[in-house]
């Protein structure tokens, strides 16, 4: 591992830098995509198609929908936190995170397709077995997608490798919801034969198949690196477990994460109704969703490139102000299917640089983590990650089934509530997009933190030199170089 001069060293030796290279391979690297398009297969699917499937196919009333998204998935979500400290507290062969990416997809793929398989019987019965499958699915997506998220900062150390890894991951999601929206409804047409409850359960378990596949791979070729505390720090490490919650990069990557997942709540789960409602062809969805998700895929590959420039703070605070703007275009262009695309197209690409920015965000709340009390807690801080994102989608989905109950919406007749479907489309992301820009003009990354307050760690004393020299004779000869600089170095696949 070559060290250069503009790096920044944290006690124990290691070094938050892009100028490091932690001998990635385009193998590991593509394996670690792979994972993340099998995670957002399983993921979209429930997310994007459940409400649908429950209300249009089983036949639950929505406030019933609604009421089963809300209360499973926060529930789910108190299980992130378990399965982070488990990451934490984990040592095996294997490592930390890679022992949960061998079994626990495997049970996952079951229960998805049991969850796409609800029996015939009453309100009552469909609504037990609703949530008792999906609960159980959400505990199992917890302890093998926990880990995965884990993986990032544990795998990588630079900042150059943690860009790479978080664009290849947001190409690997994007590409899972590019296969699954366009997918979807036409393999239930074709495996359901005129029965789409049948064909939804066939989509689900082959979907499932896959995701489990892709994190066997993910197990075989992606590598463990920092795990190990140096023992100088590990003596004096604080064993406080709540201490991450004063991180203030963890904070803000919270909060970004839950509003982009209630602002995906909202959306994913509209797109279904607005094709039936509104376009009146829900066969729109099948090429609605993949451009949707099309935006991202484009957007994770000049992620990189964007960010050197703009910088990470200022760059999402762009973008997001551009996504709000076109949203609330989206109602003048009603008349015009061909450009009220294009500007949809627009706006998913600017938060698909925003989605990249989250994993880089998060790995750097472990930096800052390592640097202010010497324990990374890539479990924990990621489980924190994970639970915002499901409680997130819960409330988006909740509140889109709660509105289109208000509004009277009925299967039989979708087109007397358009009116609530439209409004819920371009509004809500618009409010949201805004809310999240104000949000990241106070953003501040690790070295930005470190080099406003150098003496904040208890383990090191760092000395920083401006950009452009370095200090000698102290303990460290050290400078910053983060992605919110300008000189941040080019992140290259």
């Amino acid at each position: 591992m070559k060290l250069e001069r503009n790096d920044l060293m944290v006690g124990g030796g290691k070094a938050l830098s892009s100028s490091l290279s932690d001998g990635i391979g385009l193998a590991e690297k593509f394996a670690y995509a792979f994972g993340a398009t099998g995670a957002s297969m399983g993921w979209n699917l429930a997310t994007g198609f459940l409400v649908f499937y429950y209300s249009d196919v089983v036949g639950l009333p929505l406030s019933v929908v609604g009421t089963v998204m809300l209360a499973t998935r926060v529930l789910d979500a108190i299980f992130d936190p378990v399965a982070g400290i488990a990451v934490d507290h984990t040592r095996s062969r294997w490592g930390k995170a890679r022992p949960y990416l061998l079994f626990t997809p495997i049970a996952f793929a079951v229960l998805l397709g049991l969850t796409f398989a609800v029996p015939n019987g009453g309100v009552a019965s469909k609504t037990l077995y609703a949530c008792a499958t999906f609960a159980l699915l959400g505990l199992l997506y917890s302890f093998f997608y926990v880990p995965f998220g884990a993986l990032l900062p544990i795998m990588a150390r630079s900042q150059s490798d943690k860009v790479t890894l978080a664009s290849l991951r947001s190409i690997g999601i994007a590409t899972g919801a590019i296969v699954i929206y366009a997918a979807t409804l036409p393999l239930v047409k074709l495996f359901g034969r005129g029965n789409p409850a049948a064909g939804f359960t066939y989509v689900a378990s082959l979907t499932g198949v896959i995701c489990a596949a892709a994190f066997l791979i993910v197990f075989l070729f992606c590598r463990e690196r920092n795990t190990a505390v140096p023992q100088a720090r590990a003596e004096t490490a604080v064993p406080g477990r709540l201490n991450w919650m004063r991180n203030p990069i963890w904070r803000m990557e919270m909060f970004l994460s839950f509003s982009m997942f209630v602002r995906l709540g909202i959306t994913v789960s509209d797109t279904a109704y607005y094709a039936k409602a509104v376009i009146r062809n829900v066969d729109v969805v099948s090429y609605m969703l993949p451009l949707s998700a099309v935006a991202p895929l484009i957007a994770g590959m000049a992620a990189p490139i964007y960010l050197k420039r703009a910088g990470i703070r200022w760059g999402n605070v762009l973008i997001l102000l551009f996504s709000s703007i076109c949203y609330l275009g989206l109602p003048l262009l009603h008349g015009w299917l061909g450009g009220y695309l294009v500007v949809f197209f627009l706006a998913n690409l600017s938060i698909g640089i925003n989605t990249a920015s989250l994993f880089v965000i998060f790995a750097d709340a472990c930096d800052l983590q390592e640097h202010r009390d010497g324990t990374r807690q890539e479990g924990v801080l990621g489980s924190t990650s994970s639970f915002a994102a499901k409680v997130g989608m819960a409330v988006g989905g909740s509140v889109l089934a709660f509105a289109l109950s208000i509004a009277g919406y009925r299967p039989q007749n979708p087109t007397a509530s358009s009116y609530m479907v439209d409004l819920m489309f371009w509004l809500a992301p618009a409010i949201i997009c805004a809310g999240q820009a104000l949000l990241m003009v106070n953003f501040r990354s690790a070295g930005e933190i470190i080099r406003m307050d150098p003496g904040l760690s208890q383990f090191a004393q760092v000395k920083v030199a401006p950009m452009g020299g370095a200090i000698r004779g102290g303990p460290v000869d050290a400078s910053v170089k983060t992605p919110g600089d300008s000189h941040f170095r080019k992140a290259t696949l």
